[in-house]
């Protein structure tokens, strides 16, 4: 109000009042008044509530900042594929920058590799396209050529008609994991190769989930099929579990019924007594 006073300009301000019933915004626009000579005479003060609006305008900000905080790469695209609006990590994993590079292309004209077939996008266009969320791998190109793996998720989001206006793309570079991945499947094979030019039997079982994987020549040793061994094995191995649990529960019952027995002076179980 003092610059009002002090500038003869009308200004509006945002201001928050802690009032009885909570706090609230308020719009405010303060105009000055003048007589018939322009003298400044008062002020006429116009306010209006905005605090579902400013509550808005928060999540909104929060939301945005998630966005552009994201580890993960996000490209927010128009329905004919056009890039509307990418966060940092996109430039990170593609070396192009928004909105200069990015804003108003397509990312077939960016990232495209070529590594996909046509049926490949054909098949994601239709998933989207139909309202549902896709999700899968591929191959893409970095704006210095070089090649990375990618997963991706895509999800569309409708409009208050209810009609699909954007798509929203979350990736993620996982290059690394593919080469660790396609390492172990290499040992695992180096490993095969070796176990079957020595004709010697594995098999290899997970306590945890009781699975077991059998080569070939482990299973003809035995005269049995690879796939029903394995499950023999898993049987087996359930069972031992299964029978482990039961001793366990006894040796407990056990161990409490003479740990009463000390503690009630007497060596006979409370059975006898």
């Amino acid at each position: 109000m003092q610059r009002v006073l002090a500038s003869g300009v009308t200004e509006s301000f945002d201001t928050e009042f802690n009032l009885p019933s909570g706090k609230k915004w308020f719009h405010s626009t303060y105009q000055p008044v003048f007589d018939e000579q322009h003298a400044l005479v008062g002020i006429q003060v116009i306010s209006q509530e905005i605090t579902e609006r400013k509550q808005v305008e928060e999540k909104l900000y929060l939301q945005s900042a998630m966005l552009e905080a994201s580890a993960n790469a996000i490209v927010i695209t128009k329905v004919d594929g056009t890039i509307q609006w990418a966060n940092p990590a996109f430039t990170a994993l593609t070396g192009y920058r928004f909105p200069e590079e990015v804003f108003g292309n397509n990312p077939r004209e960016l990232i495209k590799s070529g590594r996909q077939d046509q049926a490949f996008y054909k098949n994601l266009w239709n998933t989207i396209l139909a309202g549902k969320v896709w999700h899968g791998e591929l191959v893409n190109r970095r704006k210095d050529g070089t090649l990375y793996d990618e997963e991706m998720t895509i999800t569309p989001v409708r409009n208050e008609a209810g009609e699909i206006a954007h798509f929203i793309a979350v990736k993620s570079d996982i290059t690394e994991r593919k080469k660790v991945e396609e390492a172990l499947r290499q040992s695992e094979e180096r490993l095969r190769l070796s176990l079957h030019a020595a004709n010697q039997g594995l098999y290899d079982l997970n306590v945890q989930t009781g699975e077991a994987i059998v080569n070939d020549e482990y299973a003809q040793m035995l005269g049995y099929d690879p796939k029903t061994f394995a499950l023999m094995i898993a049987r087996s191995h359930q069972r031992r579990i299964r029978t482990m649990s039961v001793v366990s529960c006894q040796n407990i019952g056990l161990n409490f019924v003479k740990r009463r027995s000390l503690e009630t002076g007497s060596g006979s179980s409370p059975s006898a007594r």
